[in-house]
């Protein structure tokens, strides 16, 4: 027998194009977040320059020196040789003795700025604190104030040694003062101002659309997970019973779709008793076949329900087929859920991983069994993690499958559908959750 055998199934660029218009509303929520991102952040940078002046508040002491008529030369000519005078070695010289301080020649021009008055014959000494040049700091107004009385007080002197006389008078002794200095001359208009905001909102929308579709194109390529129960469909190669959106519909109206499913589609009865096997993969319901065997039962026909998964619930002493499979105790007794439905569990830590499905005990039991109940409803084991489930199937004359698109990807159903055609078995349908 020629058989495919896959384990993944590839997305089309037009699959994927088609799973992103499906999902509009999620590119609609990440270009909203975008735009609000981006639009704000333009909004934040842009406000402050909206037709404003930035200043800052600059600290600084200021002293004011009127020069004198000590030359022929015009006032400005006399106002910049004082100021040349100040910023000269021999001054800075005079400075570092009266102060006692051991700083370099760059950093004394650096520490001060003089500048002439429009008047002509008034020349002004700044000096902005704190300042820190590494190997010289001026930190408080103090400090400030006695360094620039030091440069005035050897400009003095070295001007006089020069001139032979005066060359200036001092107005103003150095004082400390605080200035509103512009920094900035930028503004925008508030055409411009909107402008900028509408092309960030603009941008942030695009890009939240394509961060979408990438992002989302990505997870599909990635995990390929079934988009639609019709994939489910398509990979397993059986009918979808039902496509079940668990906030919409009654879910014992589902199980009575899937066991008239299963009567329509059932092999050949075995002593007029009808044996359904439930075979879940990936992250599923865990009750699904039983809420098919209370749907059953109320069918009033009497009903075994059988959990054979790992972890099974309600198992006790009595109920328990483990023991008896292995001949460490008497047929197990069923219990009762009412009237029509009884159930046996197994119990794993008696198996001590001998296997018990698989076992002709299990199976002539099941003979037995199909003589006193209408119907034997079976709770497999995972097929992702567990053979139990195919074992099960053989013995059994309807299966169906039960998963959930967010639970399973496409490489679990490929394995399913390869092992079950190799093993011969016949899956009826498939029941799909939403999520």
């Amino acid at each position: 027998m020629n058989q495919k055998y896959q384990l993944d199934r590839e997305y089309s660029i037009a699959e994927i194009i088609q799973c992103n218009l499906r999902r509009w509303w999620l590119a609609l929520i990440c270009a909203v977040v975008c735009a609000v991102v981006l639009g704000g952040y333009k909004y934040k940078s842009l406000e402050p320059y909206l037709e404003q002046n930035i200043y800052e508040n600059v600290r600084q002491v200021v002293a004011t020196l009127y020069v004198q008529t000590y030359s022929d030369e015009s006032s400005t000519e006399r106002a910049n040789n004082l100021i040349r005078i100040a910023e000269s070695n021999r001054t800075f010289e005079k400075v570092k003795e009266k102060l006692g301080c051991d700083i370099d020649y760059k950093t004394y021009q650096a520490l001060f700025r003089m500048a002439q008055e429009e008047t002509g014959d008034i020349v002004l000494l700044y000096l902005q604190y704190p300042i820190d040049t590494g190997d010289f700091s001026i930190a408080e107004e103090e400090d400030a104030i006695v360094f620039a009385q030091a440069v005035v007080d050897a400009t003095a002197e070295s001007a006089t040694e020069l001139n032979g006389q005066e060359c200036f008078s001092v107005i103003d002794a150095p004082y400390a003062s605080q200035e509103n200095k512009k920094v900035e001359n930028y503004f925008i208009s508030e055409d411009d101002f909107n402008r900028g905001v509408m092309k960030g909102l603009v941008a942030g929308f695009l890009l939240g659309i394509i961060a979408e579709v990438a992002l989302y194109s990505f997870w599909l390529v990635l995990y390929r997970k079934p988009k639609s129960a019709e994939e489910v469909c398509q990979i397993l190669d059986v009918p979808v019973i039902d496509d079940v959106k668990t906030r919409k519909v009654s879910e014992e109206e589902v199980y009575k779709k899937v066991s008239l499913f299963l009567r329509k589609h059932m092999k050949e009865r075995t002593n007029g008793c009808m044996r359904i096997n439930c075979i879940p993969i990936g992250t599923v319901r865990r009750d699904a076949a039983l809420k098919l065997a209370f749907s059953c039962a109320n069918e009033q026909k009497k009903t075994l329900f059988i959990d054979l998964a790992i972890d099974a619930e309600g198992k006790d002493a009595k109920n328990s087929i483990s023991q008896y499979i292995l001949g460490e105790s008497g047929e197990p007794v069923p219990s009762a859920l009412n009237g029509y439905l009884d159930t046996i569990c197994r119990d794993t830590a008696e198996e001590k991983n001998f296997d018990v499905v698989m076992h002709e005990k299990f199976a002539a039991y099941l003979n037995e069994m199909s003589e006193k109940y209408d119907y034997i409803v079976i709770n497999s084991p995972n097929a992702g993690a567990s053979a139990d489930a195919y074992a099960a199937s053989r013995l059994c004359n309807s299966s169906f499958v039960v998963c959930t698109r967010s639970g399973v990807d496409n490489e679990m159903l490929c394995r399913l559908k390869n092992t079950a055609d190799a093993q011969e078995i016949t899956i009826e349908g498939v029941l799909v959750y939403e999520g």
